[in-house]
């Protein structure tokens, strides 16, 4: 028996549901729309919902958390967990898998860059989050409160919002007991940059610092796309984190066909440093020297108002890939060279 956010579950079976967030008296726009009869839908009057399958399998095991959609303008991780939780039969699984399919409803709903609509909470930042706060702090406190003390690992999808281009990469917690299970989950994914995490309150952060669950944020994609190669390497992804831990094993998985990994240890993440546009001399994945000039901030007369250069050789994880830039706002990503090892 599997009993998780109110829902029973018996050996070997499958429910698609509706997880519901109790809103109090908050209005909100979170809710699923063309909910399928056979949809079990969470109890509640005013609950923000988030669509969901929940998997008890036929044998014990471990309990593996999916998320995707936290920030709603990353859709790859959305499509790769419906998918993957429409093909896992049960009956094989051993253990238990909670796929929150998109977490962000209201977001998606409203079409919001990465936001929750109503508050403008980041569901990658505001953990622990108050049952009786805002709609996203209620959000990430029904994850404290009913979700976290259940699992055995969490992976949580993005993918590089509106005008941010990225190559795939993950961040993995560091610095709490976790660490070690989640870099040697890192090393049996098909993504090729892993990258070293010191956050604390994101989803998967707070996860692992505070219930010592480990897992990573997969980032696949980029610039609010989703392709059909990025959904399916997120699917790839998820089948290969079910193997790792022993839950699930999919036939013609082939993990031991992978990608070339970098671990990287000594990153630098430069924000906007004026107000103005943004113009890129770089691009994400690219290799570049030191005192090399990475791009620069420009007034509308074509005025030099700001110069990122390299202080050290390195490696480009990611970067905006537009044209605004104001201050407080991620310009780019960086991994210098000196911590920067192949495995």
């Amino acid at each position: 028996m599997f009993k998780i956010c109110g829902f029973e579950l018996e050996p070997g079976t499958k429910k698609q549901v509706i997880l519901g967030v109790d809103m109090g008296n908050l209005r909100h726009v979170g809710k699923v729309t063309n909910i399928p009869e056979n949809v079990e839908v969470a109890q509640g009057t005013n609950n923000y919902e988030m669509p969901a399958t929940l998997i008890c399998g036929k044998k014990p095991g471990k309990t593996a958390l999916f998320t995707a959609g936290i920030h709603a303008g990353e859709f790859p991780g959305v499509a790769a967990v419906v998918h993957a939780a429409k093909e896992i039969d049960p009956m094989e699984v051993s253990g238990n898998i909670i796929l929150i399919h998109n977490v962000n409803v209201s977001g998606f709903n409203m079409r919001t860059n990465g936001l929750v609509y109503e508050d403008d909470a980041n569901l990658n930042g505001n953990y622990p989050g108050d049952e009786n706060g805002t709609q996203g702090e209620r959000i990430a406190a029904y994850f404290v409160k009913n979700i976290f003390p259940y699992i055995d690992f969490c992976c949580d999808f993005h993918s590089g919002g509106n005008g941010e281009f990225m190559y795939p990469l993950l961040f993995y917690p560091i610095n709490c007991k976790s660490e070690e299970a989640s870099y040697k989950a890192a090393l049996a994914v098909d993504i090729p940059h892993i990258v070293i995490s010191k956050a604390e309150k994101g989803e998967v952060h707070w996860a692992a610092r505070q219930f010592d669950v480990p897992g990573f944020i997969i980032e696949t994609g980029h610039s609010s796309l989703a392709c059909k190669e990025w959904i399916d390497l997120d699917m790839r992804n998820i089948f290969l984190i079910l193997d790792h831990l022993g839950i699930y094993h999919k036939a013609e998985l082939n993990p031991q066909m992978m990608c070339k990994k970098i671990v990287c240890c000594d990153n630098d993440y430069l924000g906007g440093e004026a107000d103005g546009m943004w113009v890129p001399m770089v691009k994400a994945n690219q290799w570049f020297k030191k005192g090399e000039i990475l791009g620069r901030i420009e007034d509308f007369y074509g005025n030099t108002l700001y110069t990122y250069t390299a202080k050290n050789d390195g490696l480009v994880l990611y970067l905006n890939n537009g044209i605004y830039a104001k201050p407080g706002f991620d310009m780019m990503a960086l991994a210098y060279s000196d911590g920067i090892k192949e495995v």
